[in-house]
């Protein structure tokens, strides 16, 4: 996979954040730095609900002893909300930059054992030079996993060894009037933090078991629009229960640019739990990251799968549901 990801801080205040959810399906953003919690934080947090979320703390620390500290403040910060990229500390400040190889070393590792017995996925930020020259990293790449920077058009070169799963590009992505960081992501952390476990996300929504229905016979009329018909449909054919036409727990933010799935089948929530058992297979079907709740990272996937156009986004009426009701219809 190569997902784009933007990072964001306190320098991204008053961000337009609809034009982050037209572009990206992950973001990491600075929790703090130090002993000091980004004052952005839960303003970027709250407002990019739905999307894959990664978390970074900038450090100081000169010792072990600090690192601890600094980590028992991020986890301090981070607690309660969910995150399902990884845990980062960004090692590059000038400050440290003098520190032996094997102190850097042991302020990682200090850090990293922290945030992991909290029972967090933990990852390194930095850029070529320090890994290469001011920490082990190779040695520490064997425990944890890289988030990159090397600026400019291609990834670092596979010489270097790295064992990365975020590649941070430019510092200067400005296609839509703000200037940000942006990298390429290219693990399923999701899917792997999930299945580790990891970072205390609520459990995937489990198909209530039941005996094969009988295979649909009835159509549905192949209009465009994801309404109740479709939605029994879909039901039938992907076997996920019961047919009751509800697309349950569902983030409302979607409804208003997504006019093609209808609000009498869809329920759209401000804070929705679980997700969809529907939404859930779906995803399954089209290979895209499978957490039950439709967006615009779901929407794209499906649009792949049924061969339209690729947006992101369910019209009124939509080329991609009218390709699905008829896909429906095969079934």
């Amino acid at each position: 996979m190569k997902e784009l990801c933007f990072d964001i801080s306190t320098w991204q205040g008053g961000i337009n954040y609809q034009a982050i959810r037209d572009r990206v399906n992950y973001v990491i953003i600075r929790a703090g730095f130090s002993t000091t919690k980004d004052n952005q934080f839960d303003n970027h947090y709250n407002n990019l609900q739905g999307l894959n979320l990664g978390a970074y703390w900038y450090t100081y620390a000169k010792d072990e002893s600090q690192a601890i500290n600094e980590a028992k403040k991020c986890l301090e910060v981070i607690n309660g909300k969910k995150f399902t990229m990884p845990i980062f500390l960004d090692v590059e400040d000038p400050s440290i930059s003098g520190l032996s190889k094997n102190k850097l070393d042991s302020i990682v590792r200090a850090f990293a054992k922290t945030i992991q017995d909290a029972g967090y996925y933990f990852a390194v930020y930095t850029n070529l030079n320090w890994y290469q020259n001011k920490l082990s990293g190779k040695e520490l790449n064997k425990s944890y996993d890289w988030w990159i920077a090397a600026w400019g058009n291609n990834p670092p070169s596979p010489s270097y060894g790295i064992e990365y799963g975020v590649w941070q590009f430019t510092s200067s992505y400005n296609d839509f009037g703000t200037r940000l960081d942006a990298n390429y992501v290219y693990k399923d952390y999701p899917t792997i933090i999930r299945d580790l476990g990891l970072n205390h996300l609520d459990p995937q929504p489990t198909p209530t078991p039941t005996p094969p229905e009988p295979t649909p016979t009835h159509k549905i009329t192949e209009d465009g629009l994801w309404g109740i018909d479709t939605t029994k449909k879909a039901q039938e054919v992907f076997n996920t229960g019961f047919v009751d036409g509800i697309v349950s727990n569902q983030y409302k933010y979607y409804a208003a640019k997504n006019k093609g799935l209808l609000s009498s089948t869809f329920q759209w929530l401000d804070n929705p739990k679980g997700g969809s058992n529907l939404i859930y297979a779906i995803q399954k079907w089209c290979g895209t990251t499978a957490d039950g709740f439709i967006g615009t990272n779901t929407i794209k996937a499906m649009q792949r799968k049924l061969g339209t156009p690729v947006d992101g986004v369910v019209s009124y009426p939509s080329t991609m549901v009218k390709a699905f009701q008829h896909w429906l219809n095969q079934q």
